[in-house]
């Protein structure tokens, strides 16, 4: 069973004010309402029985994140899950807003291809005959339908599922996308600031902190650089001192990142990051929201120009015929 982030969001936030108020994590698991009730229940008897939150998180179900776990697994070792269950509860909330945004956006441009569809075979309808004159095959409109309409639905469900997923062929499709790709570059490394942060403030060693930030933010080459600035780590180097070896990493983060490992303002560092990859993220997906649905418009209003063209020529031959 899938759980929303907006659900996720709230049931995070329930457990940190628990847990703040003195409530231990059992009872705090018992009371938070948002997954459903049973997997919590199993969850806060397994806390009971004496399990670390490690081997508890083993026996949750996939509705809960991978990427969570990882964040939930440091900040349970280290004794800062309060903080760190905050932190979710701000992540799901932007990822809840950044889907509901994407929603809004597809509506118009999933209307104008569907009108489209529905406008495709009618011109093709028509025909001119010189004894019967003009005629609506109206019978074959949804015969000719079909055989568009269907593989558009059944492609528009498959990635649906594919994006539910997680599956590598989306993070492939909004790479090649134009404007896709910058949205996605820049809320991979909003991701792994965020995660970083988190990391640290969870107490994690620096070096599973470079590691588990890479895994959250999904992109493969940030993954690839940060398991080697993780092995770097091991072998005692910080980290400002690799990340001009990055090509994955822009200017400006590697700058205020050096500026916040001098200044032992590192986590303020990350999150001035978070918020402005987040916000560079945001614009790109507005720049694709705002200028894709008038391509699909354009080349809608192309087609039916085109379509129109065709009808009148195939009229006034049909004239001429009749004249003659």
């Amino acid at each position: 069973m899938a759980v929303s982030h907006k659900k996720l969001a709230s049931w995070y936030l329930q457990m940190a004010h628990s847990l703040e108020a003195g409530i231990n994590l059992s009872e705090a698991l018992r009371m938070a309402g948002g997954p459903p009730r049973r997997d919590t229940m199993n969850m806060a008897d397994n806390i009971t029985a004496g399990f670390a939150i490690d081997d508890m998180l083993k026996n949750v179900p996939s509705w809960l994140p991978q990427n969570d776990r990882y964040l939930l697994s440091a900040a349970g070792s280290s004794g800062r899950l309060p903080e760190t269950l905050h932190k979710l509860n701000e992540k799901h909330l932007q990822t809840s807003e950044n889907i509901s945004k994407a929603i809004l956006a597809s509506i118009y441009p999933l209307a104008v291809l569907h009108l489209g569809i529905f406008l495709f075979p009618v011109l093709d309808l028509m025909e001119f005959d010189v004894e019967t004159g003009t005629s609506m095959n109206l019978d074959r409109y949804f015969s000719a339908l079909i055989p568009f309409l269907l593989p558009f639905w059944f492609l528009l469900g498959g990635f649906i599922v594919l994006v539910k997923k997680s599956n590598p062929i989306v993070r492939w499709v909004m790479g090649i996308v134009p404007g896709l790709r910058g949205y996605r570059k820049a809320q991979a490394i909003a991701d792994f600031s965020f995660a970083l942060e988190a990391f640290i403030n969870a107490g994690a060693p620096m070096d599973d902190a470079w590691y588990g930030s890479g895994l959250v933010s999904g992109d493969p080459a940030l993954t690839k650089f940060a398991l080697t600035v993780s092995q770097e780590i091991k072998k005692g180097k910080a980290p400002g001192s690799i990340l001009d070896t990055s090509r994955v990493l822009p200017f400006d983060f590697i700058s205020l990142y050096k500026n916040g490992e001098k200044t032992g303002q590192l986590d303020t560092v990350l999150a001035t990051l978070t918020h402005q990859f987040q916000a560079k993220a945001n614009s790109r997906l507005a720049v694709v929201s705002f200028w894709y649905p008038k391509l699909l418009f354009l080349l809608l209003a192309i087609f039916i120009a085109i379509k129109v063209v065709g009808y009148y020529a195939q009229y006034f031959e049909f004239i001429y015929n009749f004249m003659d």
